[in-house]
């Protein structure tokens, strides 16, 4: 637990390392590669962790790198571009430990057409780990305001409808059986997109914009 950079995992009943344990940048273009292009970004991730391992006095000081390819309970966060392979090829040379986990393209690529709804700022994932991000206004990607838990609100009314997400905050994150066919992907997507529509209608009427 603590290698992990949640605050709410920290508990105090529990004592944690901090002094050998070092993070770096989170990845999520969406929140915050604004102004910059998906590679410039993944580039600027790069140079960071280039140089924190300079700031820790080099490759001989550092044991190893624990990189999650998919930050699952982050909220689904896609590595930027080459950003991982880099890091990890950088590793590799210098003789730094990468230790990596490891997680169909149809249920990205059906979950992406719940991006034309307005409550909808992202979706995100790759293979069976997906993600939903909600927004108060997609086309600034402005939040709902703290407490609102809006990734609750479309968990409650898909599950009415007899499909069980996990909320996570602002989002939705989706891990289904590795046999789900294309057709139980596309109930999926459709019980999830009446799901978000219903849950805007409630936010709205309960003075949530």
């Amino acid at each position: 637990m603590s290698i992990g950079g949640k605050p709410g995992d920290k508990m105090p009943e529990f004592t944690f390392i901090t002094d050998t344990i070092h993070h770096v940048s989170s990845p999520n273009f969406y929140r915050h590669g604004a102004g910059r292009t998906e590679q410039e970004f993944a580039d600027d991730l790069v140079q960071e962790f280039q140089d924190k391992v300079a700031e820790l006095g080099g490759p001989d000081h550092v044991a190893g790198l624990f990189a999650e390819p998919i930050m699952g309970a982050g909220g689904v966060i896609m590595p930027p571009a080459d950003h991982l392979q880099r890091i990890a090829a950088y590793c590799h040379e210098h003789g730094i430990l990468y230790v990596s986990d490891e997680v169909g393209p149809y249920f990205l690529e059906r979950l992406e057409t719940l991006t034309d709804l307005p409550m909808v700022g992202d979706g995100r994932g790759s293979h069976l780990m997906v993600c939903v991000d909600f927004v108060a206004d997609s086309d600034t990607g402005r939040r709902y305001d703290d407490g609102v838990d809006v990734g609750k609100w479309v968990a409650n009314e898909a599950e009415a409808r007899g499909l069980i997400v996990r909320p996570v905050g602002d989002r939705n994150v989706m891990s289904p059986s590795l046999v789900i066919t294309k057709d139980e992907v596309d109930s999926v997507v459709s019980i999830l997109r009446e799901a978000i529509l219903e849950a805007r209608r409630g936010l709205e009427d309960a003075g949530h914009h």
